[in-house]
């Protein structure tokens, strides 16, 4: 089994397990193994990055 990540605009938006043959679309991006990754997470086309917390959500 893989995980498989949904791109939208550039942000993860939905994480599926498929089968090891699972071929991706062109919108899919497979999960590596040493990879983390959540619905809101960025993607460049070569990496994910976790989303930025709101500045609200940083106390003072």
């Amino acid at each position: 089994m893989i995980y498989v990540a949904s791109i939208t605009a550039g942000i993860v938006a939905q994480v599926t397990v498929e089968p090891d043959d699972y071929q991706p679309a062109s919108d899919h991006v497979v999960i590596g193994p040493n990879n983390i990754v959540g619905v809101g997470w960025t993607w460049n086309g070569s990496a994910f990055a976790p989303p930025s917390p709101a500045p609200d959500e940083h106390p003072e």
